[in-house]
C-alpha cells in the first residue's frame, strides 16, 4: 500500500508538536523533526501566497518575535536551560505547525490530518496506559513520570484522543444512545480517562473529563457562542482573575464544599493560594518582559515552588505582559466567529472548541497553555477555514 507524502508529513508534525517523552533524550529527535518538516513545507510555500491567513500569520509573527527578543535579553543567568535556544525551538515549531495546517487547508486535506492525529494519539494513549497499569517502569523514575511526562500530560493526552476521535468519526453526543460502534468507543474513551484520573490521583483529570463532556454537549447547542473571540477573551481573562481573587472565591461555602468534600482537596487547592500570593513579589521589576521562555521551573524553584499554577500567569512569568498580550491577540484571531455559523457547525469544529475551553478552564489552577494547546487552536482555525472555503451546508 502506497503511503501519501501528506500522511508522512502529518505523522512527523504530530511527533514534533504533540508527542514528547522523558524516557529518552527527545531533544535531538525534535531538532531532527524540525529540519525534516521544514524541508517538507518548503516546496509548498507557493500555495500560501494569498492573504487568506494574513491576520493569523501576522499575529503569530509578532508573538514569536517578542518571545525571541525577551528570551535573548534574558539568555544569561540560568543553568537549567538557555531561554533563547528554547525560544528558537518553540517559535520554529509553532511556525512550522501553522504553515503545515495552512497547507493542508489549502489542499482541503484537513480531514486526513485529523485522521493521522487521532491514530497517533490512540497508539500513544494505549502504550502509556499499558505501561502504567501493567508495568513498573514509571517507578524507576520516582513513580510520577510516565511515557508522555507527568500525570497531567497523561490525562491531557486522553482529552486529545477523545476530541480527535469525535473530529475524525463525526460523532454527536445527541445520538449517543443509538447503537453504533463509534458511540460505544466514545463511551469507552471517557471511561478510560476517568479510570486513569482516579488511578493517578488527579482531581484535574476528573474535573477535566466532566468539563469536556459538558462543553461537547453545550457546543452542539450553540457553537457560535463558544467559537467567538469575545467569549474566548472573557474566558482567558476569567482564568487569570481566578488567581487574583482566589481568596474571595474560596471563601464561598459552596466552592469550599465542592473542593473539600467532592474533590477531596484542601481549601488552599494544594497550596495554590500560597503560590498566587507569592507571584507579585517574584515578578517585581519583570512584569513587562518576564524572565524568558522556558525559565519557569528554575526561576520559581528559587522561591520554593515548581510552577505558577495558572496558565496565563505562566506566560506572563516567561514573556511578560506585553508578550502575553500578543499571545492573547492571535489566539482570539484564531477563535474568531465566522459570519455564518452553519458553515462550521461540524463535529470536528465542536470537538476542538470544547477541548480548547477545557484547557482554558483548567488553566485557572494548572499550566495548560503549552505548545500543544497553541497547536490545537491553530488546528481548529485550519478546520474552520476549510469549512468556510468549502461552503458546505450543515448536515
Amino acid at each position: 500500500m502506497k503511503i501519501k507524502i501528506s500522511t508522512i508529513h502529518a505523522v512527523l508534525v504530530y511527533l514534533l508538536v504533540f508527542f514528547s517523552t522523558t524516557y529518552i533524550s527527545y531533544n535531538p529527535i525534535r531538532y531532527f523533526l524540525l529540519v525534516v518538516v521544514a524541508m517538507m513545507i518548503a516546496p509548498n510555500i507557493k500555495i500560501l501566497s494569498n492573504n487568506t491567513y494574513l491576520g493569523l500569520n501576522v499575529g503569530i509573527g509578532f508573538f514569536c518575535i517578542a518571545t525571541l527578543i525577551v528570551s535573548y535579553i534574558n539568555r544569561n543567568g540560568y543553568t537549567d536551560r538557555n531561554p533563547f535556544l528554547a525560544a528558537i525551538v518553540f517559535t520554529a515549531t509553532l511556525v512550522e505547525f501553522t504553515l503545515t495546517v495552512e497547507i493542508f487547508c489549502q489542499r482541503e486535506e484537513m480531514q486526513n490530518l485529523i485522521k493521522v492525529f487521532y491514530r497517533m494519539t490512540l497508539l500513544v494513549v494505549i502504550a502509556t496506559d499499558c505501561l502504567i497499569l501493567f508495568t513498573t517502569i514509571h517507578l524507576q523514575y520516582g513513580g510520577d513520570v510516565f511515557l508522555v511526562g507527568t500525570k497531567f500530560s497523561v490525562i491531557y493526552m486522553h482529552f486529545y484522543l477523545i476530541s480527535f476521535f469525535i473530529a475524525d468519526k463525526n460523532v454527536r453526543l445527541r445520538t449517543i444512545r443509538e447503537s453504533s460502534l463509534n458511540n460505544a468507543i466514545l463511551v469507552l474513551f471517557f471511561i478510560m480517562t476517568m479510570i486513569m484520573s482516579i488511578e493517578l490521583g488527579t482531581a484535574t483529570g476528573i474535573v477535566g473529563t466532566v468539563a469536556l463532556l459538558l462543553f461537547l454537549w453545550l457546543n452542539e447547542k450553540n457553537i457560535g457562542f463558544f467559537l467567538n473571540s469575545k467569549s474566548f477573551f472573557v474566558a482567558l481573562l476569567a482564568s487569570l482573575l481566578f488567581a487574583v481573587f482566589v481568596e474571595i472565591i474560596l471563601s464561598n461555602s459552596v466552592v469550599t464544599y465542592i473542593i473539600t468534600q467532592l474533590l477531596g482537596k484542601d481549601v488552599t487547592l494544594t497550596f495554590r493560594t500560597v503560590i498566587y500570593s507569592m507571584l507579585p513579589n517574584i515578578m517585581k521589576g519583570r512584569w513587562l518582559w518576564g524572565f524568558g521562555y522556558g525559565t519557569g521551573y528554575e526561576v520559581l524553584m528559587r522561591h520554593g515552588i515548581v510552577d505558577a499554577q495558572n496558565g496565563v500567569f505562566d506566560w506572563i512569568q516567561q514573556i511578560g505582559i506585553f508578550g502575553t498580550m500578543l499571545l492573547v491577540m492571535w489566539l482570539c484571531i484564531a477563535m474568531k466567529r465566522p459570519k455564518n455559523d452553519y458553515k462550521i457547525n461540524y463535529s470536528d469544529v465542536r470537538a476542538l472548541t470544547a477541548l480548547i475551553y477545557v484547557f482554558v478552564l483548567l488553566a485557572t489552577v494548572e499550566i495548560t497553555f503549552s505548545s500543544d494547546f497553541l497547536a490545537a487552536v491553530v488546528l481548529l482555525y485550519g478546520i474552520k477555514m476549510q469549512r468556510i472555503q468549502e461552503g458546505e451546508m450543515l448536515k
